[in-house]
């Protein structure tokens, strides 16, 4: 066990001649580590894996010295501490390096080198990182909250090779980690290869016997009851506010004054008060726990309340002043007896007033304090999760979602309990997509004769398309071909066969295309039908396209990445453009558009499952969000017409634009 809740067991291949493995633990940092080299000549299987083996220690161990030296634990300083001791590896030894360190519930993970990181939950099990730079200077890292059950599994390249993810999948199910790596082990040992291990961690809250904490608890001595003073007796004669309603009525009254003043309704003086109390309860209304100060800034809804309370308040005390208790006439031992009897009941009712609003704001702030509390942790748990697993995260997004729906009622509307819960509700809505869309957002499918553009594009698997008035173009194998919007006739009309393709561009009657193996903008300049081959970018301007996926122009060109970067160019040299504005960055968007004749430039941000525009500056202007946006494959936007059309599924759908 590394710490309570911690349940683990590795798997570690036995060493070879060129490859060495080692799985490590510390307390609740975990980590697996191998080494793997090509056999040179003459070389001694023994003193390769003894030379491997020493250096895999020796790595071990300065991990060790860098990690525990930290004086705070977080991602970043983590990471360097990684990097710090991965720099001591030679370029011609591979490395895999996958680490998990919990803290607090909140889990780290690092893969270095090459490696991966999968984590089961409930009924979903996938990967959280899955790296292969195979560089010991390169490094991947995430972080996320640990949930009672969940199942993690850091393992190195590998180890990953040797067992397939269906055979993980399958060994994990009601497994301990123990019999898990059973299970996995003959796998691992049959193979000839010695850079394989694993660590299967286990997570389960513990929580407290109850049964062990009855046993412990000391028994309380009775204690002898001592006898009363002098003091204590004298105190007891004197009535109870109880035992004085009791013995206090008006046939006493009657006797002693020796003439009858009895109220017309025959109510003694306790029924009478009791009544007044009934009252002073039901016409109270505790004020919300915002406006308790009773001071200057009390609202008005509540003032009539308050008046109330202090108007049936007055009535108890008009009753002392009333002639009909006929006090001149109660002797004067009686008479004290009377007025320390009305007011200890004074004292009672307005003692009762205020723990029933007590116990109310309690109720009231414990409710908002529990529903806050796991909304929060929820949302929180989402957006650590992003990045890791798609699903897992919007899990925890669409829980916070219900607990926030379902509570925000029970808080008075413009409290400072309903603001935040509002407003945490807005961020949720915002992280799942829901609530940064603007007006417009729902979609509709469209007969395919809306778009003749994206008509032409259901039964073609290329990916770079673009059109001007009369022609569909697009990159296919055997260089740039259009077709005919008017008859669908096809023809290649530049016969080149260009590697990998960043983008595709058409401006007057010249062709654009982005070549991202040699980092240049190709131009075809056409003339009577023929195309010239040339390059667009000014001499020496130097430029990387190994990201690029789409291109638009309007007279400048915009080349988008898929890292969300853009980058504009006139005239062959790049100019100063940044995105700004955005809520959420671009998460993997394919298609940029936009014309010479128009203000904005339209983004298909399928990663967010979004539309984005901004305008020619790089600010952001507003989005559209729809599900169907994350499979789409192309999308037009008729400004004009303020519509968009997206092509998914092999279907077409229309989005409105505000």
């Amino acid at each position: 066990m590394a710490d309570s809740g911690l349940n683990f067991s590795s798997i570690v291949a036995t060493p070879t001649s060129t490859s060495w493995s080692q799985a490590y633990n510390a307390g609740k940092l975990f980590a697996v580590l191998s080494l793997e080299k090509e056999k040179g000549e003459g070389e001694e299987a023994v003193s390769g894996s003894e030379s491997l083996g020493g250096l895999g220690k020796d790595l071990l161990s300065t991990f060790e010295q860098e990690f525990f030296t930290l004086e705070t634990k977080d991602l970043n300083s983590i990471k360097d501490a990684i990097l710090r001791t991965t720099s001591k590896i030679p370029s011609t030894i591979r490395c895999s390096f996958s680490c998990a360190f919990l803290s607090d519930s909140v889990l780290y993970l690092f893969v270095a080198g090459a490696g991966k990181i999968y984590l089961k939950r409930e009924s979903k099990f996938g990967s959280i990182i899955d790296f292969s730079e195979n560089r010991p200077d390169s490094i991947k890292s995430a972080s996320g909250y640990l949930q009672n059950g969940d199942i993690l599994i850091i393992e190195t390249e590998s180890f990953s090779k040797i067992v397939s993810l269906q055979n993980l999948a399958d060994s994990l199910d009601h497994q301990t980690p123990s019999e898990i790596t059973e299970t996995l082990a003959p796998k691992v040992h049959e193979k000839d290869e010695g850079a394989a291990a694993a660590i299967i961690i286990a997570f389960k809250e513990e929580t407290a016997d109850i049964a062990d904490l009855t046993e412990t608890q000391p028994e309380q001595e009775e204690k002898p009851q001592e006898e009363p003073t002098e003091e204590e007796r004298a105190k007891e004669k004197i009535p109870q506010p109880q035992a004085f309603a009791q013995d206090m009525n008006t046939k006493e009254l009657e006797e002693e004054s020796g003439e009858e003043d009895i109220p017309a309704d025959g109510k003694t003086i306790e029924e009478r008060l009791a009544e007044k109390r009934e009252e002073i309860e039901e016409d109270y209304v505790p004020p919300r726990s915002d406006e308790l100060s009773f001071g200057p800034g009390v609202r008005d809804d509540i003032r009539p309340n308050r008046r109330a309370f202090l108007k049936r308040f007055q009535a108890i005390s008009g009753l002392l002043a009333n002639r009909r208790f006929a006090m001149s006439r109660v002797p004067r031992s009686r008479r004290s007896l009377l007025l320390v009897a009305v007011i200890i009941v004074a004292v009672i009712l307005v003692s009762s007033a205020l723990a029933i609003n007590q116990r109310q704001t309690s109720r009231q702030k414990a409710l908002f304090n529990e529903v806050y509390a796991q909304a929060e942790s929820k949302y929180e748990e989402g957006g650590n999760l992003l990045d890791l697993n798609q699903d897992l995260a919007n899990e925890s997004l669409r829980e916070a979602q219900k607990i926030l729906s379902e509570n925000k009622d029970k808080f008075k509307k413009g409290s400072e309990e309903e603001k935040k819960i509002s407003a945490l509700l807005a961020q949720v809505n915002e992280a799942l997509g829901e609530g940064s869309a603007q007006p417009g957002t729902g979609s509709k499918e469209v007969a395919k004769s809306e778009s003749k553009y994206l008509a032409l594009q259901t039964d073609n698997n290329s990916n770079h398309f673009t059109q001007d008035t009369n022609f569909v173009y697009f990159v296919s194998s055997d260089g740039v071909a259009r077709i005919d919007k008017g008859n669908d006739e096809e023809e290649t009309i530049i016969e080149k066969d260009f590697g990998s393709v960043g983008g595709l561009g058409i401006y007057t009657s010249n062709v654009y295309v982005v070549d991202k193996d040699d980092d240049s903008i190709v131009k075809f300049s056409e003339s009577e039908g023929e195309f010239t081959e040339g390059t667009y970018l000014a001499e020496g301007q130097e430029a990387d396209f190994s990201k690029a996926t789409s291109m638009a122009i309007d007279g400048s060109i915009y080349i988008l990445s898929s890292d969300g970067s853009i980058k504009k160019y006139l005239r062959g040299t790049e100019q100063s453009f940044e995105v700004t504005g955005l809520k959420k960055a671009l998460s993997g968007p394919s298609k940029i558009w936009t014309e010479r004749d128009i203000d904005n430039i339209y983004i298909l941000d399928k990663g967010n499952s979004r539309v984005v525009v901004i305008n020619k500056e790089g600010a952001f202007q507003s989005e559209y969000s729809s599900s169907l946006i994350k499979n789409a494959k192309d999308f037009e936007v008729l400004e004009a017409d303020k519509k968009v059309f997206v092509l998914s599924g092999g279907k077409i759908y229309q989005i409105d634009l505000k």
